[in-house]
Formats: C-alpha cells, sequence, structure tokens
C-alpha cells in the first residue's frame, strides 16, 4: 500500500515538472526585446561580478549596517549591472567581453584569423 502510494506520488511529480517545463516553453520561447538585452548583459555581468564585488565587500565591512547580505547583494547588483550596460554600450571594448563588436571596428582583425587586431 505505501509502495503504491509513493509510486504514484512520484509520478504526479514528475508529470508536475514535465508540464512545468512545457507551460515554460510556450511562454519564454518567443523572442523579447528583453531577452536580447539581457543576454547581452550576462556575459560582462559574469566577468566582472568579482571584480566588482570583493572591493564593495572589503570597503562595507568597515560599516555595521552595509556588510549585512541584503545590502551587500543589491549594491554590487545594481554596480554589475550598470558597468555591465556601459560595457554594451561601449564601442570596440566590448570585443574583450565576448560580444560581437561594431561593424566598423578593426576588432578582431583579418590577420592571423581575428588573434590581431591588424
Amino acid at each position: 500500500r505505501n509502495i503504491a502510494k509513493g509510486f504514484m506520488r512520484g509520478i504526479g511529480q514528475w508529470l508536475y515538472v514535465i508540464g512545468s517545463i512545457a507551460l515554460a516553453r510556450t511562454k519564454l520561447l518567443k523572442t523579447r526585446n528583453w531577452h536580447k538585452k539581457f543576454r547581452m548583459l550576462a556575459m560582462p555581468f559574469y566577468l566582472i561580478h568579482q571584480q566588482v564585488l570583493v572591493p564593495i565587500a572589503a570597503g562595507a565591512l568597515w560599516v555595521p549596517y552595509l556588510r549585512t547580505f541584503p545590502v551587500m547583494l543589491i549594491i554590487t547588483s545594481i554596480t554589475c549591472i550598470t558597468l555591465s550596460y556601459i560595457i554594451t554600450r561601449s564601442g570596440s571594448l566590448r570585443y574583450f567581453f565576448g560580444l560581437p563588436p561594431p561593424k566598423d571596428s578593426s576588432l578582431p582583425g583579418r590577420k592571423l584569423r581575428g588573434f590581431a587586431p591588424a
């Protein structure tokens, strides 16, 4: 009796997971404008978050209210998002953060299959 109950519960949980994935696919696969912007922000955010977190954390540890986790999370997130946005709007600097450079940029270059900016 308990084995059958557990088996049916497991099947129900898997059906819930599969249904959630199917629902998410139908709602999230439509390309929207904000998807593209967030995808462009993701790589610079990933590359700079640690370099931003360490100095902010080192400075905030001296102030009692700033060293709490929620405050650190908010300050670091806002700073990283702002810097990521600036990087995505910059010209050739985008190349060094894994983003495609503008069309008129000399990066990545034509010689050496893009390994030299010439």
